[in-house]
């Protein structure tokens, strides 16, 4: 469920819920089969969850994270890849991406190599090839 949906979803369900205020029909036996208090019932369910999960939810935008997400996929691909095969997108934007694989370079975390050119690629700026300095195949190729 996408974020816009959700809360969709939730207001339409505090509006049913809302009813109960003014209901003029309080008695347990019509509140047990009214929808409005099956509504404010999701309600505090939803409420109650939220707030034990919000740590849960929420991203680390912090420089150790992205520094660990970029080590993990470099990890995983077990082999060089440029900076558009790192995903970052739900941490950071593509400077601060780039501003951090500058800083892990500097520290020695990561190295690159450029990338050979293709056919059609003459004259164009440089890519580069991200890796772990602890791959082994790839020192190996050096």
């Amino acid at each position: 469920m996408t974020p816009e949906i959700e809360k969709r979803a939730i207001a339409f369900i505090r509006t049913i819920g809302n009813r109960c205020a003014g209901c003029v029909h309080r008695d347990e036996d019509n509140c047990r089969r009214c929808i409005s208090r099956w509504a404010n019932e999701i309600l505090s369910d939803y409420e109650r969850d939220m707030a034990g999960s919000s740590d849960a939810r929420s991203h680390d935008y912090s420089l150790a994270a992205r520094m660990v997400r970029i080590t993990d996929c470099l990890m995983k691909a077990k082999r060089p890849l440029l900076a558009s095969d790192i995903d970052t997108r739900d941490i950071c934007s593509k400077q601060l991406k780039s501003w951090t694989l500058k800083l892990m370079l500097d520290q020695g975390r990561i190295r690159r190599e450029i990338e050979k050119p293709k056919f059609g690629r003459a004259g164009a700026s440089p890519r580069y090839r991200y890796f772990l300095p602890t791959d082994k195949t790839h020192q190996e190729k050096k």
